[in-house]
C-alpha cells in the first residue's frame, strides 16, 4: 500500500500515516494485483498503481502489510511489517509499478 504521509518510519508503526485509498476519484490510485517472486536469498514484492484521478498525486511512503491467522483466537490479524519513504509523483493517466526486495 502506498501513502502521502512524511513523518520517518520508528519501530512502533501499525500502520501508514496517511494511506492512499483505491480507487478512481480525486485523491485515489487504483491498486493493481501483486505479486511476488522468491529467489534463493530474497522475496520481490511488485504491485502497480494508476491514476485515474484527473490531478496528479504524490506518493511518500510505502508499506508492506501482511495477514496471518491467530489460531488461538481463531481470527485474522493485521501487521505492517515494512514501511519506507521516499517521493514519486504519478500523473493523472499514469502508473507506477512498485518493486519491495526483502533479502537475507
Amino acid at each position: 500500500m502506498v501513502g502521502t504521509g512524511t513523518a520517518s518510519p520508528t519501530r512502533t508503526d501499525h500502520a501508514l500515516e496517511s494511506k492512499i485509498a483505491h480507487g478512481t476519484g480525486a485523491g485515489q490510485l487504483y491498486y493493481g494485483a501483486g505479486s511476488f517472486s522468491i529467489g534463493d536469498d530474497y522475496m520481490e514484492l511488485r504491485r502497480t498503481f494508476t491514476n485515474r484521478s484527473d490531478t496528479d498525486i504524490t506518493i511518500n511512503e510505502i508499506g508492506i502489510l501482511v495477514y496471518a491467522y491467530d489460531a488461538d483466537n481463531s481470527a485474522l490479524r493485521r501487521a505492517l511489517i515494512a514501511r519506507s519513504l521516499f517521493t514519486i509523483t504519478v500523473p493523472d493517466g499514469g502508473s507506477v509499478t512498485l518493486y519491495y526486495r526483502i533479502s537475507g
